[in-house]
């Protein structure tokens, strides 16, 4: 399997996304928002590599469909003015179909192309599908989406600490700052299970069905930095406190070190 040449595939990102780039300060933030979060997903992703010791040439495929994860996301912006897939089209399809386009991937060997549009399609899944592909598929499928999750973390739990005069629409997807939660979603988590996006209603919600991405983290090295960087205390900061979301605190951590002692 050839080496990649991730200089040029980086050159081409950052000629890419500026293209994107506008005077209207609510596209420009986003833009950047999506530019700077795929920089640090290929920073965790690569973390997640040294930790399991994966190959060199593996590690570049996985450093290339980080790369190129997001890139649906920059003209689903353009075009909807939000990340929203629900309201506008599936960002991951959508990326598939402008590295076609453009022919990124055109040079690299077919197998090569194939795992990263596998990985690409699966990033945003609910699950991995069962018939996702062969063992490496499904690993660097895993590996991207704990990276893009340690990333989403990130952005989200810097976000709620703004002022409310500040606030995204593109992060909190428009929806209403009403008191409450789904009872669905308290249920899951405490049932140690990722929830259904169908169960959100409002801002809380949103900001529990992250913290039931938890049960869906793949390795070690992830959920430990997760507890490092304090995420779930962020999270719970930002939702009204009461009885039952100190019993989700318990049972997330209760879930992590027992998934770590393993």
């Amino acid at each position: 399997m050839e080496n990649l040449d991730m200089k040029y595939f980086y050159n081409w990102f950052n000629n890419y996304v500026k293209s994107f780039y506008s005077n209207d300060e609510y596209v420009q933030q986003n833009i950047k928002l999506k530019e700077e979060h795929t920089k640090r997903v290929c920073f965790n992703a690569m973390m997640i590599c040294k930790d399991i010791n994966l190959s060199e040439e593996d590690e570049n495929i996985v450093e290339l469909a980080a790369l190129l994860h997001d890139i649906g996301r920059f003209e689903q912006f353009k075009v909807y003015r939000t990340f929203n897939d629900k309201v506008s089209e599936n960002h991951a399809l959508l990326g598939i179909k402008i590295i076609k386009d453009e022919g990124v991937l055109e040079k690299l060997d077919l197998k090569v192309q194939n795992y990263i549009f596998r990985v690409i399609k699966h990033h945003n899944m609910f699950k991995i599908p069962d018939d996702a592909g062969d063992e490496k598929t499904i690993l660097f499928s895993k590996i991207i989406r704990d990276s893009d999750k340690l990333d989403i973390y990130k952005v989200v739990t810097d976000y709620y600490k703004e002022a409310g005069d500040k606030k995204n629409t593109a992060i909190e997807h428009e929806l209403p700052n009403t008191d409450g939660y789904s009872k669905e979603l308290i249920d899951d988590i405490l049932n140690s299970k990722n929830s259904s996006h169908e169960y959100i209603r409002n801002r809380n919600d949103i900001r529990l069905i992250k913290l039931s991405w938890i049960f869906d983290i793949n390795f070690n090295i992830s959920l430990k930095y997760i507890v490092e960087k304090g995420y779930i205390e962020k999270t719970l900061d930002c939702i009204p406190r009461n009885e039952e979301m100190s019993n989700i605190k318990i049972s997330l951590y209760k879930y992590i070190n027992k998934r770590i002692n393993e």
